[in-house]
């Protein structure tokens, strides 16, 4: 796996008069979800770049419910679909999953943290394979009641 700052990339740059065209693949947290004034980050993003001169491109691919193993598994192919200029590729993925992996209480759905390892390498694997990556970790979680919970 290699650490990549896509903004010093010889391919991208802020000064091109060209949009970029950027693919956020992940969870319910780049779908919106949860925000249903402003459409959560992705979204807001999405809007600010629409009213600049030459704005970008930004396609959501945000899925509720997806867990990284979701993203893993349809990554090449939506990637492949996007870009309508001139039928180019995307220049940049934004990845932003792992929320659906983590425990929660009450909750069965947590993928075992050797499993969330591979997936996560395999992930960040096949995106740099496709275009330069940023990626948006989660949120802290407060993790001091989950032990009392369990204390209980």
């Amino acid at each position: 796996m290699t650490i990549l700052n896509p903004l010093k990339s010889h391919t991208l740059s802020a000064h091109s008069h060209q949009p970029l065209r950027v693919t956020a693949f992940g969870d319910s947290l780049v779908y919106g979800y949860g925000d249903p004034v402003n459409g959560g980050w992705v979204e807001q993003l999405r809007r600010r770049w629409m009213g600049q001169d030459n704005g970008h491109i930004l396609y959501n691919l945000g899925v509720r419910g997806d867990t990284v193993a979701h993203v893993n598994h349809r990554l090449e192919q939506e990637f492949l679909l996007r870009g309508e200029i001139r039928n180019k590729l995307p220049n940049l993925i934004i990845l932003s999953v792992g929320i659906n992996d983590s425990p929660r209480v009450g909750k069965r759905n947590m993928t075992d943290f050797d499993r969330f390892n591979l997936e996560i390498i395999n992930l960040l694997d096949k995106a740099q394979s496709l275009c330069p990556v940023m990626f948006v970790g989660m949120i802290p979680i407060e993790e001091s009641g989950v032990a009392q919970m369990k204390d209980e």
